[in-house]
C-alpha cells in the first residue's frame, strides 16, 4: 500500500475536506502489485485481484496465500510567513493480506471458479506537520473576534458561540463590552483603532493524524475458455481517523512595549472518526490473442455511516493581568475546555471508480501494464443521523470544490530464471476544479520491486517514493490576509511479501 492519499490534507479542517480525504484511495496490495505501481486491473492471478478487479481470480491454477509487512516514512517541510519547519514519522503496519481457493467447474467452457478474499490497507493517515513563525498582520485573535458576530454584523449572545470561538470567550481571548449602549466584541489582545497600532505575535501548530482506511474484499471469478475472465464482489471499508491539533500564540508584541497582558495561549482540538461501508464490484479482463490482455473493474460508490467525536480546550497563560483595571480580576492561568466531547453521526457516500487497462505479456520473460482509473470527486455526499443537522452547505461544497479526475498507473516485470524485476509508478490529478493557492495536488509515483519465486513460496520486496505538495490555512478572516502554510510531502514506502503455493502456479501471471 503506498500512502500517497494521506498527502492532500493537513487535517480535517471541513467536512468536505473529509471527504476527499476518504474518496481518494490509494495503490493497494501485494508487493509485485506495489512494484509495478499499482497496474493490475488487467493481469490478474494475484491475490490483490481480489480487490483490483476480481476477475483475475479466474487466472489461478491453484490456491494460493500471501502475507505482507510495510514501513512508511514520510517526510514533510512546510513554509509559513517565510520560515521553513521540517518533521517526519515512521510507521509499521500490515499492508495487505490474501488468499485463494480454486476448483474446476467443467462447466461446457467455464474451465473453474475461484473465492478470492483480501485484505487491503487502502489509506494511511499517519503523518505529522509542524509550521511556525512570525506574524506581523494578523492574530487567530481576529478570527474569533469576526467569528462572534453573525451574517447581518451583529453580536452573537456569548452563549451561542460556535466552537472554539466559544473557548476564546470563555478563557477571555475576546469578550463583550458596551459603550453608549451598544454591545459589541473586543479582545485584550486586539488592536485599537489607532492606524500606527501594531502587533506582532509568533504563531505554531503541530498537526498529527493517525489511523487508516481498511477494506476487507469477497470475490470470485470465473474462467471461460481461457479467453474470457469475469468476476464479481463485495468490498466491507472501514475508517479509523484521529486528528489532534496544537496551535499556540505567543510572544506577543505591540505599539506599547510596556503592555504585556499575556505569555501564550493554546488551542487544542481532537477530532475522532470511526465509520464503515460497503462497496460492490464487477470485472472483465479479455484475452483476445496471445499475450495481449484487456481488464475493465467498475467499483460501486461506498456507503458508509460513520460517528466523528470533537473535543477542544483553551489554555491562557496570562501574566498576572490587571483584566479590568481596578483590581478586581487578575488573571494568571485560564483554562477553557468542552464539559463533554460533541458527537456527530451521519452517512457519508464516496464516489465509485472505473478502471481499465491493457498488459502483453512477454511467454516467460515478463509483462508491461497500463490502466487509467476515473473518479468523480464531487459526487461525495453526505446525509445526517441526527434531527436538525444538515449537510446541504457541505454538499454544496462539495460540487463546487472538486471535479472529476483521471489517475494513471503503469509497470512492467522481467524475468530472470526465478528472479524478478519490476518497476512502475502512477500519477494522479489535482482534484480541485481551480488550483488552490498556487498550490497543485497532483501526486506523483516511483515505484520498484524484486522478487524471488520457487514451486511452494514466492517472496517480493517492493519501495514506492510518493511526493505531493498541499496547502493549509489555520484560520480565515476577511480579506486577503488569511496566513498560509504550504507543505511538500514525500513518502518512503517499504513492503515485503511472503507468499505460499498449493502447487505450482502454472501460467497464473
Amino acid at each position: 500500500m503506498v500512502c500517497a492519499c494521506s498527502i492532500q490534507n493537513l487535517s480535517a479542517q471541513s467536512y468536505s475536506e473529509t471527504a476527499l480525504t476518504f474518496s481518494r484511495i490509494s495503490p493497494a496490495g501485494s508487493s509485485r502489485m506495489i512494484g509495478i505501481g499499482g497496474a493490475g486491473v488487467s493481469l490478474g492471478g494475484d491475490p490483490s485481484s481480489a480487490y483490483l478487479n476480481p476477475a483475475g481470480l479466474g487466472m489461478f491454477n491453484k490456491g494460493e496465500f500471501a502475507f505482507s509487512l510495510g514501513y512508511g516514512d514520510v517526510n514533510s517541510t512546510s513554509n509559513y510567513l517565510n520560515t521553513q519547519t521540517g518533521s517526519d514519522q515512521t510507521t509499521l503496519n500490515i499492508p495487505f493480506m490474501g488468499f485463494s481457493l480454486q476448483g474446476p467447474l467443467n462447466h461446457e467452457k467455464i474451465i473453474s471458479g475461484t473465492l478470492g478474499v483480501s485484505f487491503n490497507r487502502i489509506n494511511d493517515f499517519n503523518q505529522t506537520i509542524s509550521y511556525s513563525g512570525r506574524n506581523t498582520n494578523n492574530s487567530i485573535i481576529d478570527y474569533f473576534l469576526n467569528d462572534a458576530y453573525d451574517e447581518e454584523g451583529s453580536p452573537i449572545d456569548p452563549r451561542d458561540l460556535f466552537l472554539p470561538t466559544n473557548l476564546a470567550f470563555e478563557s477571555y481571548l475576546i469578550d463583550t463590552i458596551t459603550v453608549n449602549g451598544v454591545t459589541d466584541y473586543w479582545s485584550a489582545l486586539g488592536l485599537l483603532p489607532d492606524p500606527e497600532d501594531f502587533r506582532n505575535v509568533t504563531q505554531s501548530e503541530t498537526i498529527t493524524t493517525k489511523g487508516a482506511q481498511t477494506q476487507w474484499t469477497f470475490s470470485y471469478g470465473i474462467n471461460v475458455a481461457d479467453k474470457f475472465f469475469a468476476g464479481a464482489g463485495i468490498g466491507i471499508r472501514k475508517i479509523r481517523y484521529e486528528s489532534r491539533k496544537n496551535y499556540q500564540e505567543s510572544d506577543f508584541e505591540f505599539l506599547d512595549t510596556d503592555y504585556n497582558p499575556l505569555n501564550s495561549f493554546r488551542l487544542d482540538e481532537t477530532l475522532t472518526v470511526d465509520g464503515s461501508g460497503t462497496n460492490f464490484q464487477l470485472g472483465f479482463i479479455a484475452r483476445p490473442v496471445q499475450g495481449l490482455q484487456a481488464g475493465v473493474s467498475w467499483e460501486s460508490p461506498t456507503y458508509y455511516e460513520i460517528a466523528d467525536v470533537y473535543s477542544a480546550s483553551v489554555n491562557a497563560d496570562w501574566n498576572n493581568f490587571d483584566y479590568y483595571q481596578n483590581g478586581s480580576l487578575r488573571l494568571n492561568e485560564v483554562t477553557a475546555q468542552l464539559d463533554e466531547s460533541l458527537v456527530t453521526e451521519y452517512k457519508l457516500r464516496t464516489p465509485g471508480r472505473i478502471t481499465a487497462g491493457l498488459s502483453y505479456i512477454f511467454g516467460k520473460r515478463g509483462f508491461i501494464t497500463a490502466e487509467a482509473e476515473t473518479v468523480n470527486y464531487n459526487n461525495s455526499k453526505y446525509t445526517s443521523l441526527l434531527q436538525g443537522v444538515s449537510f446541504d452547505s457541505d454538499n454544496a461544497t462539495i460540487k463546487t470544490l472538486y471535479r472529476p479526475a483521471v489517475n494513471y498507473r503503469a509497470g512492467g516485470e522481467v524475468r530472470v530464471d526465478r528472479m524478478r524485476f519490476r518497476v512502475g509508478g502512477f500519477y494522479r490529478e489535482d482534484p480541485f476544479q481551480s488550483v488552490q493557492n498556487n498550490v497543485s495536488r497532483k501526486i506523483i509515483g516511483i515505484t520498484g520491486g524484486i522478487g524471488y519465486r520457487e514451486k511452494k513460496y514466492y517472496t517480493d520486496l517492493s519501495i514506492a517514493y510518493t511526493q505531493g505538495d498541499q496547502s493549509y490555512r489555520p484560520y480565515r478572516i476577511p480579506g486577503d490576509a488569511s496566513p498560509l502554510v504550504k507543505t511538500s510531502m514525500n513518502q518512503l514506502f517499504i513492503q515485503a511479501t511472503l507468499g505460499l503455493l498449493m502447487a505450482d502456479p502454472g501460467n497464473a501471471y
